[in-house]
């Protein structure tokens, strides 16, 4: 996948990310998800992460890490950037 950033509004294309996420145990395993410090100011806030998992096909290792910065309203995320790459 060539594209590293993403953007997504919770309210519209997001959608709850449930979809998002469905085919994960079909096509990989072994997953782990770290996150650094979580930054805070007004209603913004961003964190580091790194997410691994194997490829159940192939058995290829893969070892992502990213940014995610995100925007609240009223207790809910109104706006989430995510960025990453493949390390």
């Amino acid at each position: 996948m060539g594209l590293r950033r993403e953007r997504q509004r919770a309210a519209g294309q997001y959608g709850g990310g449930g979809e998002d996420w469905k085919d994960v145990p079909q096509n990989q395993a072994d997953v782990t998800f770290k996150a650094g410090e979580l930054f805070v100011a007004g209603p913004w806030f961003a964190a580091e992460f790194r997410c691994t998992y194997r490829r159940r096909r192939s058995g290829e290792w893969v070892d992502a890490r990213g940014a995610i910065f995100c925007e609240t309203k009223d207790g809910k995320i109104s706006e989430m950037r995510m960025y990453w790459h493949r390390a």
